[in-house]
């Protein structure tokens, strides 16, 4: 089975279950090969597909039957209905024989990232995706022979597929999809008083209750986010200490003690 997914719309990042390893995101954009701005986006997107102003069926209004409307659902039923294309074109029986029912999506979803989209000029392959959906382009891919690199690509996005698990820093990573992973590495090693080998245990004690506290507060989300970027040295200055505690700038304390008002006892202890 394919599934593709909607990447979300006026979130700052990939909504569930888009956000899943097993989905294929999908964000919107425009007529002009620009992202819609509404669009959620992050490093969970595949590709991008029309969603901007799309002419849709208008029951609510007898005197407009069809209305312009904007959202992912919409660039997400184009690129279902590639898939749907993809596999009648080449036929089910066939993509099975080439590469197995289990690798029948990791397939799809390898033709569509590398052959079967356009990547515009300044494209934000980070937040977008690899490009912008093209069905002809996914049906001339052809099916990669049993002994290709394509067909070794496949099989190991699929393993990967099987195996994930989405750990804490993960969805951090796609919450804060505009940081870089190592910047967010170190201010979350400082935010917790952990070293680089104590972090994964900082996180899996209290790493569900930090990911709720910023995905449902856009402020103490911003605040973080201005201790990443711009003033990151001193994060990274703080994060070599054996425990992160000093040099950290003053306003990345008044941070931990905004956050320590509505953390549970065993965050708050843990907050610098």
């Amino acid at each position: 089975m394919i599934v593709c997914c909607a990447a979300g719309n006026y979130s700052p990042w990939v909504v569930w279950p888009a956000a899943y390893e097993e989905a294929i995101a999908v964000a919107a954009c425009n007529a002009a090969e620009k992202p819609w701005r509404f669009s959620s986006s992050g490093r969970a997107v595949a590709v991008s597909a029309p969603g901007e102003s799309v002419w849709r069926a208008n029951p609510t209004d007898p005197g407009k039957p069809v209305a312009p409307s904007s959202g992912t659902s919409y660039a997400v039923a184009t690129t279902a209905g590639v898939a749907a294309l993809w596999m009648a074109h080449h036929g089910r029986d066939k993509l099975i024989a080439a590469v197995g029912k289990e690798r029948i999506a990791a397939l799809f979803k390898t033709i569509l990232t590398t052959k079967g989209c356009n990547k515009p000029d300044r494209w934000d392959t980070n937040a977008f995706g690899a490009g912008i959906v093209d069905g002809l382009k996914v049906l001339q891919a052809g099916i990669p022979a049993r002994s290709s690199p394509l067909a070794k690509r496949v099989k190991a996005a699929a393993a990967a597929v099987s195996a994930a698990r989405p750990e804490h820093l993960e969805l951090l990573e796609n919450l804060f999809s505009g940081v870089k992973p190592g910047d967010l590495r170190r201010g979350l090693r400082a935010l917790l008083q952990a070293t680089p080998a104590r972090l994964p245990q900082r996180l899996r004690e209290v790493g569900d209750e930090l990911i709720f506290h910023y995905a449902s507060d856009p402020e103490a989300r911003r605040q973080f986010i201005d201790g990443l970027t711009g003033k990151a040295k001193t994060f990274a200055a703080a994060a070599t200490a054996p425990v992160a505690r000093a040099g950290v700038a003053l306003r990345v304390q008044n941070h931990a003690a905004q956050l320590r008002r509505v953390a549970s006892d065993r965050l708050a202890a843990l907050l610098i």
